[in-house]
């Protein structure tokens, strides 16, 4: 970044040869967002960027003609994201699992994570649909709708704060986005002191089972792996090839995870310590053993959303304690 100087001129030419250079320095500063943000407007005309034309997460140009008025959600994460940033009076539709905060379970519903209805998005008119890259098969027909599509992408918990800016500049609230990315960072960076200076050798090994049947775990390309490193944990299956690998229970004897960690609802049904308890050779495992066996909400876990901050300090809380 430019560092701008004020001098101290003795001459009042100099001093409006000063002024100019520095309005000529402010215009040419003009930054984009680190979701790769491009404005049409002209860069002194802060207040009113629209049209945009912007670089969703992958790496798709978007042309937003202006302001979003009604938007609809595609993905429970997107709804979250869209409410932190006090933009739920706007949001007219939403997807099926949308249930956080309680004013998106109301809403219009548009059909599924994994098959939104094109023709109940088309019906609701909106200016502006949010989607993720799980919606890239339904391009085609969404852009025949002529309504700007972004979609997001996050893996890493740094990529969720990028996506607080992303929407915020996308809907108009450029500056609510900069304020949740700085109150969420706040707190991830809280959990952080408790462990920081504890070698990684040292911190406990976790074990998170996505399904029991098969037992499937998380690998390094997802959030929940980023949540459990942003916890101070170590994730035993950090070498996996796949996003979520069945791993084999012997693999998780020798593992020996310090943690055992499971979604809420797993399944048809809850896991049990009993369940656990009963796998051939498990009663050995640490984590067994010393009872630290714990469930999480589903949501957080899997959500790349504001909430990622309550997965991250309570599973610090299994890990370090209070």
């Amino acid at each position: 970044m430019s560092r701008c100087h004020r001098g101290h001129d003795t001459t009042k030419l100099a001093f409006l040869v000063l002024f100019a250079l520095l309005v000529s320095l402010a215009t040419g500063c003009w930054q984009r967002h680190e979701s790769k943000q491009e404005t049409s407007a002209q860069p002194q005309e802060q207040t009113s960027p629209f049209p945009l034309t912007v670089t969703d997460d992958l790496e798709r140009t978007v042309v937003i003609p202006k302001v979003p008025e009604k938007i609809v959600s595609l993905a429970p994460s997107n709804t979250e994201i869209l409410f932190a940033l006090g933009l739920g009076a706007k949001v007219v539709g939403v997807d099926d699992y949308s249930n956080y905060p309680e004013e998106a379970k109301s809403l219009t519903k548009i059909g599924g994570f994994s098959n939104p209805s094109i023709e109940k998005v088309s019906s609701l008119g909106p200016d502006l649909i949010l989607g993720t890259e799980a919606h890239v098969k339904f391009l085609p027909q969404l852009e025949e709708l002529g309504i700007p599509v972004y979609l997001l992408s996050p893996r890493t918990l740094e990529e969720v704060l990028d996506s607080f800016e992303a929407v915020g500049n996308i809907t108009g609230a450029s500056e609510a986005g900069k304020r949740l990315r700085q109150e969420v960072k706040m707190h991830l960076d809280g959990v952080r002191a408790k462990y920081e200076g504890t070698p990684v050798e040292k911190r406990p090994k976790v074990y998170y089972e996505v399904y029991s049947d098969p037992i499937m775990t998380a690998g390094p390309n997802t959030l929940i792996h980023h949540i459990i490193e942003a916890a101070g944990g170590v994730n035993i299956a950090s070498d996996a090839k796949e996003d979520y690998p069945v791993i084999s229970p012997e693999i998780v004897i020798e593992r020996n995870p310090d943690v055992i960690v499971y979604p809420k609802f797993h399944g048809t049904g809850v896991l049990t310590v009993e369940q656990l308890q009963s796998r051939p050779g498990w009663t050995q495992i640490s984590a067994l053993k010393s009872g630290k066996v714990y469930a999480i909400d589903a949501d957080i876990m899997s959500r790349p959303g504001p909430r990622v901050v309550q997965a991250v300090e309570q599973l610090a809380e299994f890990l370090w304690g209070r």
